[in-house]
């Protein structure tokens, strides 16, 4: 009996062991991720200058790659920035604030090594190690990654969990060391399996008149971080469902046909199928409700459904498969 006992807490110890351990998110888990940066200096409004620049940034896989014959993920991004003049009125001409929309941009190309916990971003000639879970120990120097320009300053200073979405991620507190003095300390953190909370590859420094932030991180459309109840889309600038009320897309994620119900008030609506990037791949008129759209041919990643009527507009996320 003693011997059962034994060997079943054994193996409760490794399913549990093996379940806390997270690797960076697959294509096939549809990740996105919501970060926000920002930099004084960093625009302009109608050629005055003198603005704190603040972007936020959805970040998501969109298409695949072969280098030297490994198969690499191509994360894309781009931008809706707010420019707000800094220190004081703004000259005469000059506006206190101005919004614009930066262009969809490759974002990283990465590579996978799931088996020794690694992620490689590919610069242009060579692999660059972004991640190294395994070599990550506290008291120690954070490893030599892409995004430490500090190694070997930048010190791993505590170590814990996060409990997000009924599940633990680990996670790694960060400071600076000068001289044996340790500075700045938990001004980062390095949670696995979702990014650092400066965002997937922002440099791990000591922010100074720049914002680097990671808002938010979802997996397979359901909010991870920071926590389940955040609302992803407000990070994203984007309302979610108000009119209709009830308005429902399932299911989500689809593969080959998605069923849109609402209570209405209105008799016709306009519908649209965004992409990430803010364009329009598909567009009908809804009648009545509920309604089926054919998505099978809709490339895989994640989309917006915009339904207008002639008293507004509202957006609700889903995933094609």
């Amino acid at each position: 009996m003693k011997k059962h006992c034994l060997l079943t807490f054994a193996l409760l110890a490794f399913a549990w062991s093996s379940q806390a351990q997270k690797h960076f998110p697959l294509p096939s888990e549809h990740p996105f991720w919501t970060e926000k940066h920002g930099s004084l200096y960093g625009c302009s409004c109608s050629g005055c200058g003198n603005y704190f620049c603040s972007c936020t940034m959805p970040v998501y896989y969109k298409t695949d790659t072969l280098i030297n014959s490994q198969v690499y993920n191509r994360l894309y991004t781009y931008g809706m920035c707010t420019a707000q003049y800094a220190g004081g009125p703004p000259p005469w001409g000059c506006a206190y604030m101005c919004t614009h929309t930066d262009p969809e941009v490759l974002f990283a190309t990465i590579r996978h090594d799931t088996l020794n916990r690694m992620v490689y971003l590919w610069d242009g000639s060579i692999d660059r190690v972004l991640y190294d879970y395994n070599s990550i120990a506290v008291g120690q120097p954070y490893p030599n990654t892409y995004n430490n320009p500090m190694y070997p300053n930048l010190k791993v200073l505590a170590k814990d969990s996060l409990l997000l979405n009924g599940s633990y991620y680990k996670r790694w507190i960060l400071g600076m060391s000068n001289g044996g003095v340790i500075s700045d300390s938990n001004f980062v953190s390095v949670i696995e399996g979702i990014a650092t909370t400066f965002g997937i590859k922002a440099p791990l420094v000591p922010v100074f008149e720049n914002q680097e932030e990671l808002s938010c991180f979802t997996l397979h459309n359901v909010n991870i971080y920071p926590n389940i109840s955040y609302n992803c889309d407000t990070a994203l600038q984007i309302a979610e469902v108000a009119e209709p009320a009830s308005f429902t897309i399932s299911p989500n994620p689809a593969k080959d046909m998605i069923r849109i119900t609402a209570e209405v008030s209105d008799s016709k609506y306009k519908a649209e199928v965004l992409d990430m990037a803010g364009r329009v791949v598909l567009s009908f008129t809804v009648n009545a409700f509920p309604c089926d759209l054919k998505v099978e041919d809709l490339k895989t990643g994640t989309y917006f459904l915009k339904i207008s009527s002639e008293r507004q507009s509202s957006f609700a996320r889903f995933i094609k498969m």
